[in-house]
């Protein structure tokens, strides 16, 4: 049957500076995959190595993990490296590494070019060099991920960048409701669940926020809904809102997209089932 690396049964993920990696295990075929965006065109790059661990020859289709998914692509043209399903075949122990490249572009002679370049056998082992060093200059630069840092975050960002269910109307609906959003919520987006217990989560959850930038860059749309479960969660309210808000030239307010805060206290027992059904959850 079809299945997909970002959300098989046992699938993980981790994160470094410009690559994210994701590995899956389903009846007898693993899979390893690493996607990074390229730092200089606007092309998502994946290589997935598929490996027979059983001991009969397998027959795999392997569609592109690489969608427009929820960007607005106006007056672009979305295009791919291939536009048909790989189709291989797998004897028992045997590994294969397909390589995917997708973005887009703003007329079928600059997709061409493109389309050309990514075909490179080193074109995405290149991306991927020059993504990681793009991002490791930036999160020196601005501080806003220093090295010591990344183990702490990693498995909270692999969340983000894993393709996740769309939330849908049943989370919509609670935010719509309850929730004190910089953005209006988007059922087509995955929510990650983010609890807010203490003073330190207060802290964490601010420095996610800064992070936001980080994993947007990559192409992430993602809503992050910070649970207010703490004994003033009013005060941690106004931070927050704080940190996500910005003023721009001429003192126009703006919010950095895609944050929500719930007070838990004032859900009911149905909605709170609402919302841990179609969110995935910090570790």
């Amino acid at each position: 049957g079809a299945w997909d690396v970002g959300v098989a049964a046992g699938a993980g993920a981790s994160y470094r500076p410009g690559i994210v990696e994701l590995g899956g295990r389903h009846d007898g075929i693993s899979a390893e995959g690493a996607l990074a965006v390229d730092p200089e065109d606007p092309v998502e790059l994946v290589e997935i190595t598929l490996t027979n661990e059983g001991s009969r020859l397998r027959a795999l289709i392997v569609e592109s993990p690489v969608r427009p998914g929820g960007r607005a692509l106006g007056s672009q043209s979305f295009f791919q490296m291939t536009d048909a399903p790989a189709r291989l075949l797998l004897a028992p122990g045997e590994r294969r590494t397909l390589r995917f490249a997708a973005g887009l572009a703003t007329d079928a002679a600059v997709a061409r070019r493109l389309k050309l370049r990514y075909a490179q056998p080193d074109a995405i082992a290149q991306s991927r060099l020059k993504a990681r060093a793009q991002s490791e200059r930036r999160a020196r630069f601005i501080g806003e991920m220093p090295l010591a840092e990344q183990a702490r975050w990693e498995s909270t960002l692999a969340r983000l960048f894993l393709k996740s269910r769309p939330a849908g109307p049943e989370v919509t609906a609670v935010l719509e409701r309850h929730a004190a959003s910089s953005s209006p919520p988007r059922s087509d987006r995955p929510a990650l669940l983010y609890h807010v217990a203490s003073a330190e989560d207060v802290q964490a959850a601010l420095r996610l926020i800064q992070l936001s930038t980080l994993w947007r860059e990559q192409g992430v749309v993602v809503d992050v809904i910070f649970a207010l479960e703490l004994g003033d969660p009013e005060r941690a309210e106004l931070v927050l809102k704080g940190a996500w808000s910005r003023v721009l030239p001429g003192w126009k307010p703006a919010a950095v997209e895609g944050f929500h805060l719930l007070q838990m206290n004032a859900l009911s027992a149905a909605e709170r089932a609402a919302l841990e059904r179609g969110s995935s959850h910090q570790p």
